[in-house]
C-alpha cells in the first residue's frame, strides 16, 4: 500500500482510537515513528522487567539504590494523606520504596497502559499494604486521563521516578510537565527523575 493510500485511508480510520491516529502519523512522518508506549501490553511489560534485571542494564540499579537512599528525604515532602499517582507505573517497585519511606500515603494510583499488567499488580499492592488505598488506572500517562473521585480529599504528588522524561524530545518533555500540572492540579507535589548526560566511556564501562 501506498504512503497516499495510507493518508487517504486517514479519514476513514477510527478517530477515538488513539492508537490508530498514532500509527497513521507515525508511518506518514518523516522519518517514521512509533511510539514504544504500544510494546507494553503484558507481554512486553514482563519481558521490560526481565531486561531492567539484566548486569548490562544499569538505569534501574541506580535509581532504587537513589530512592532506597533518599525515600525518606522525599517523605517529608508530603503532606499529610497523600494520593501518590504514578505516571507509567510499570511493577511499582519504585513506588515501593515510597510507600514504605512514607506513611503520610493514604493512597496509591499506578497509572499504567497495560490494563492486565496493571491489575496483577495493583491485587499484589493490596495484599502487601493492606490500609493502603490501591486504585489503579488504566491508561496512557502522556493523554488525559481522569482521576478517582475518592481523591478529592487528598493532597496529590505526581511521582514520575524511572528517568522516562529523557526519552522525550524537549517539547514532549515540556508538554508532558504541563499535562501533569493539569491532571495534579495546584499546590501537588511533582517527583522526577532524570538521568543526567554522562562521559560515553563512564556509560561503557557500566556496561
Amino acid at each position: 500500500m501506498s504512503i497516499q493510500s495510507v493518508v487517504a485511508r486517514r479519514q476513514s480510520a477510527d478517530r477515538d482510537s488513539a492508537f490508530a491516529r498514532d500509527v497513521i502519523d507515525g508511518l506518514t512522518a518523516r522519518p517514521k515513528r512509533l511510539s514504544p508506549k504500544y510494546f507494553y501490553d503484558e507481554t512486553g511489560s514482563r519481558l521490560f522487567e526481565e531486561i531492567t534485571a539484566l548486569p548490562e542494564y544499569y538505569p534501574t540499579r541506580c535509581e532504587l539504590a537513589i530512592l532506597g537512599a533518599h525515600a525518606p528525604d522525599m517523605a517529608r515532602l508530603l503532606p499529610p494523606k497523600t494520593a501518590l499517582i504514578e505516571f507509567g507505573s510499570g511493577s511499582s517497585k519504585k513506588a515501593r520504596l515510597m510507600l514504605d519511606a512514607a506513611p503520610s500515603i493514604a493512597a496509591y494510583v499506578p497509572v499504567d497502559i497495560s490494563s492486565t499488567w496493571l491489575t496483577a499488580e495493583a491485587a499484589r499492592l493490596r495484599r502487601d499494604y493492606p490500609r493502603l488505598a490501591v486504585l489503579p488506572v488504566a491508561a496512557d500517562f502522556t493523554r488525559p486521563f481522569q482521576l478517582p473521585p475518592s481523591l478529592a480529599a487528598l493532597g496529590l504528588a505526581g511521582f514520575f521516578p524511572g528517568s522516562t522524561i529523557g526519552n522525550f524530545e524537549a517539547h514532549q518533555a515540556c508538554a508532558f510537565l504541563q499535562h501533569a500540572a493539569r491532571i495534579l492540579g495546584q499546590d501537588a507535589i511533582l517527583i522526577v527523575g532524570i538521568d543526567l548526560v554522562k562521559d560515553p566511556q563512564d556509560a561503557h564501562r557500566r556496561l
